[in-house]
């Protein structure tokens, strides 16, 4: 036998005790979905340009954190948590 006849034959899948046939002869649950193929249900990826405004959306919070930190010390204040929001 060579290797093409050998790849062609199958292996019979063993059932699980759930009934519900499985590759690796896995217990499955009852309704249960297998990964990767519901994952585009929920997952949009970002618009053109969307990572970029977000990103500079957080960098300007950022500097403006840092500006108010620095205020703060030059005039000798503690910056408080209650204070900062």
């Amino acid at each position: 036998m060579n290797i093409r006849q050998l790849a062609r034959t199958r292996t019979p899948r063993r059932k699980t005790k759930s009934g519900a046939s499985h590759p690796t002869g896995a217990h499955v649950l009852r309704d249960s979905v297998e990964a990767g193929t519901f994952e585009h249900v929920f997952f949009v990826p970002p618009a053109k340009g969307e990572t970029g405004r977000l990103l500079r959306a957080a960098r300007c919070i950022l500097d403006a954190g840092r500006q108010l930190r620095s205020e703060t010390r030059r005039d000798g204040r503690v910056l408080t948590p209650q204070s900062a929001s």
